[in-house]
């Protein structure tokens, strides 16, 4: 019988309610969700804080991005990433990015998980510069559909990253993004990075197909 992962969400303006929720409904499995400060005070995970003290050795917990079990980068601060860390490794709980699929027993997805939340908290979300393109572009030109910031457009890397198949890893799927060419028959100025795809799912503009995992390739 599949466990119900307690998935924990920390709505915040670069990362709405609605975008996680949307994750959790596209997971392959079960979730109970517990939003900060949603809940009852009788809740058991009405906080972070009490959610991770609930963790024991071999228990399962979620959240639709990595990134919400911290609120700085700053390590000196509450909520740190490295305290947070900490916990779960004191734990001996693993957490699921439900976004990716990514867990913290692979030794490869934490290290990504931890740069790309790191990525997260050193930017302050939405460049004034993007904010104003799509204000000009409105819903019916938005990144989804069409190239905004320079790269390739949104519907067709959305296409490569859920083609887990064709394209089994995050790199073999941004380097044939990276080969796609506009209208003109030219590059796009600006690649897809990871760094990008993840804060665009952060954003709501991309839903991404839960990564099944598997050997990583060897250099």
């Amino acid at each position: 019988m599949q466990k119900t992962l307690r998935t924990y969400l920390r709505p915040e303006a670069r990362c709405s309610l609605k975008a996680q929720e949307k994750v959790c409904a596209a997971y392959n499995g079960k979730v109970s969700q517990y939003v900060e400060d949603e809940r009852k005070p009788t809740d058991p995970f009405v906080t972070r804080e009490s959610w991770l003290n609930h963790m024991r050795p071999g228990d399962e917990f979620a959240v639709p991005f990595f990134h919400r079990l911290a609120t700085v980068r700053d390590d000196e601060k509450l909520g740190g990433l490295t305290q947070v860390r900490e916990r779960i490794r004191k734990s001996g709980a693993v957490v699921i990015e439900l976004a990716t699929g990514r867990r913290t027993d692979n030794p490869h997805d934490y290290a990504d998980m931890t740069a790309e939340a790191i990525a997260f908290y050193s930017q302050k979300g939405m460049t004034k510069a993007w904010a104003a393109k799509i204000g000009k572009l409105g819903a019916a030109a938005s990144p989804v559909t069409k190239s905004v910031d320079g790269r390739a457009p949104h519907d067709q890397a959305r296409g490569i990253l859920n083609d887990h198949d064709e394209y089994p890893t995050l790199d073999d799927a941004l380097a044939a993004i990276n080969i796609l060419k506009d209208e003109n028959g030219k590059f796009y100025k600006h690649p897809w990075n990871a760094a990008f795809v993840y804060a665009e799912v952060s954003r709501g503009y991309l839903v991404l197909k839960k990564r099944k995992p598997g050997p990583r390739p060897t250099t």
